[in-house]
């Protein structure tokens, strides 16, 4: 993979390429030397835990090479940001709740938009945070 995207870049001017590597550690080795590179084990190490720990994601995926976490979570009775303005639930910085889907309905959420029990959430935050993010949405530790 190094060769061939170190290859394309420099002799054919392919202006970016992407290396799938199995070994996290190579990941590093390889931005260092200018190929951008994803780490699959690391990716999908991330998204079986994060799975695992929260039983009300409904969907998790990487965003930006794993810059990123998109997630969707179910907010169930329980949850302290239900019944509450945005504005007023103060998640962990580097994270924001983009939509709300509500009744088959998508909302782009305000500060005064108000989440109810079963309302969809999907948000955004970064890998070192993610879990400090679903515990602010859902008040637990383990997703239940």
């Amino acid at each position: 993979n190094l060769v061939i995207c170190q290859l394309a870049a420099l002799s054919f001017d392919v202006p970016q390429t992407l290396a799938l590597v199995s070994d996290p550690d190579h990941e590093q080795v390889f931005q260092r030397l200018g190929v951008t590179a994803v780490s699959t084990t690391r990716v999908l190490s991330s998204i079986i835990e994060q799975r695992v720990a929260f039983e009300l994601i409904h969907e998790l995926f990487p965003v930006g090479e794993g810059q990123a976490v998109v997630t969707d979570v179910i907010v169930v009775e329980g949850s302290p940001i239900i019944g509450r303005p945005l504005a007023e639930v103060e998640l962990p910085e580097n994270s924001l709740i983009v939509c709300v889907l509500r009744g088959g309905r998508a909302i782009i959420p305000r500060g005064s938009t108000v989440v109810r029990d079963h309302d969809r959430v999907i948000l955004i935050s970064l890998p070192e945070n993610h879990a400090e993010v679903l515990r602010c949405i859902t008040g637990s530790t383990n997703g239940q």
